[in-house]
């Protein structure tokens, strides 16, 4: 699990798709990215290219974009956050990605340096909340 980590750490800081690691479109359908990733391991498999450091770094790689696109709540995760949600959703759990993102939103964080006065106005049809700066 140690290098699933690092390959994914490095894929991050190299600013490399996992989708352009399996060559294919960020909209591919599980199918794809399954034909692709066999076509692939097959290629550059440590086994098939004795004595090739660099097929074997290909093959982690290949490997990790495989276990990311291929799970479902993963894809979903990488694909709205990219690299940064994929690391905090194996450290913090699907929670912790949203908790995340959303104490690093841009409404968030007006709302914590642009202190208001938050007021709860009824009227006859609806609560309507009010904003007003101190």
């Amino acid at each position: 699990m140690a290098h699933v980590d690092e390959a994914a750490r490095r894929l991050s800081q190299t600013g490399t798709s996992l989708y352009a690691v399996l060559e294919l479109k960020k909209g591919a359908s599980p199918e794809e990215i399954k034909k692709a990733y066999r076509r692939l391991a097959l290629q550059y498999h440590p086994d098939k290219n004795p004595g090739n450091p660099q097929a074997a770094e290909v093959f982690k790689e290949i490997n990790t974009a495989h276990a990311i696109l291929s799970d479902p709540k993963k894809r979903k995760i990488y694909d709205k956050h990219g690299s940064l949600g994929i690391y905090l959703y194996d450290h913090y759990g699907e929670e912790g990605v949203t908790y995340y993102f959303t104490l690093n939103s841009c409404w968030f964080k007006g709302a914590l340096c642009y202190p208001v006065h938050w007021t709860l106005k009824r009227g006859a049809s609806s609560p309507v909340l009010m904003l007003t700066p101190i």
